[in-house]
């Protein structure tokens, strides 16, 4: 009877265990977590044991290993990181931008720019703030003529530099290029009939080219721009005898070799108006060799006091005007190389043979200039000298 009790215990004990878990709800006990397997490991991160500058020094390192420039960006130090940048950044254009440091970014963007060697090179080396830098880079990489702003000059370097004058645009590039190549052909293209010609001698080295244009005129225009070109005196002489032409030419090689001397071959020896003759070569030599020597020889009287007269004013140097012996004559000379809009040159006033002028001279130089030192130079006993010091507030 014992035995049959128990069982019937167990079989009570086993039903309202199923009937609880079906009917009701019951607390579960969490999942039991396997312990890792003894052959899985943890890796660490790279770099990131040590200080800031170690850690720097590591991702610089790991990038160089890798090749991989955007390990660079893990870098700190702006100056390490730009380091970092710059070991690719010389055949990587994106990279090179990445770069804040002037130099560094200024080299490996000319780097660039020289390797793409395309339209985007110019651009590139736009991107370069140092003006001397931005310079040097585009020297490298645009070629030379495109550099040149005027455009007859950018012609003339382009045929130069294609060793063929069709590039050219104009007469003056023709000349030019038929001069520097000693190529005559180009000189035809030249519009200028008296240009066309005197090309053709330059390069042939013969004034007596001119003669072959039709015209007497353009002959005579032609040697004058040959002969000053070549530096050649005698040609001056094929030119008609007494036109302007010929008289300019000789004027041009008396002021070059500084010999007044040469303006006796012109001719006629005065004239009436505005044409050139002798007295007017002998003129306009001291007005621009500063040198009145020229102005004794011309004979007639008036044309040689206004001879000094020009020269003095044209250059503001009144001693210009000593050699004139007519007080009245000398006075007057003085007056316009003293009262001119710039005033006369300091260091000329010295040189002048009257006193009063003298001191009239250092006045009005004192002024022009505002340099009152120039007052020390005048005589105390001047009215000029007091004129001088109170226009200093002295």
């Amino acid at each position: 009877m014992r035995s049959i009790a128990l069982a019937l215990s167990l079989l009570l004990v086993f039903a309202f265990g199923c009937t609880a878990q079906r009917g009701g709800s019951s607390v579960q006990e969490p999942p039991v977590v396997a312990p890792p397997s003894e052959n899985v490991t943890v890796t660490a991160q790279p770099c990131s044991s040590g200080n800031i500058v170690q850690k720097d020094d590591c991702f610089a390192a790991l990038a160089r290993s890798k090749s991989d420039p955007e390990i660079c960006r893990n870098i700190y130090s702006v100056g390490t990181m730009d380091s970092c940048y710059s070991a690719f950044a010389y055949d990587n254009l994106s990279i090179c931008k990445r770069i804040t440091d002037a130099e560094l970014r200024s080299v490996c963007l000319t780097t660039n720019a020289k390797r793409i060697n395309s339209s985007e090179s110019e651009s590139i080396c736009g991107l370069i703030d140092n003006v001397d830098a931005r310079a040097t880079c585009l020297k490298q990489v645009v070629p030379p003529c495109q550099l040149v702003l005027d455009p007859d000059q950018r012609a003339l370097c382009i045929a130069l530099e294609k060793n063929d004058y069709n590039f050219c645009t104009g007469d003056s590039c023709f000349a030019q290029y038929a001069v520097n190549r000693s190529d005559a052909n180009a000189c035809n293209l030249i519009q200028s009939a008296a240009s066309k010609y005197a090309c053709i001698a330059v390069v042939k080295k013969d004034v007596g080219e001119c003669k072959m244009a039709q015209l007497a005129p353009v002959q005579d225009y032609c040697i004058e721009m040959a002969a000053e070109k070549l530096g050649i005196l005698e040609g001056c002489g094929l030119a008609t005898s007494g036109s302007d032409y010929s008289n300019r030419c000789y004027l041009y090689f008396a002021v070059k070799g500084k010999q007044s001397s040469i303006c006796a071959s012109v001719e006629p020896e005065f004239s009436i108006g505005s044409g050139t003759s002798r007295y007017w070569c002998y003129s306009e030599y001291a007005l621009r060799t500063s040198n009145t020597g020229a102005c004794a020889k011309i004979t007639e009287s008036l044309n040689r006091i206004s001879c000094y007269y020009n020269a003095a004013a044209s250059n503001s140097m009144p001693s210009l005007c000593n050699p004139l012996s007519v007080d009245s004559q000398r006075r007057d000379c003085y007056a316009k190389g003293v009262q001119t809009l710039r005033g006369p040159v300091p260091s000329d006033c010295q040189f002048v043979d009257d006193n009063v002028w003298k001191d009239k001279c250092f006045y009005k130089a004192a002024i022009a200039t505002a340099n009152r030192t120039l007052c020390g130079f005048i005589a105390p006993s001047s009215p000029d000298r007091g004129s001088c010091d109170s226009s200093f507030g002295q």
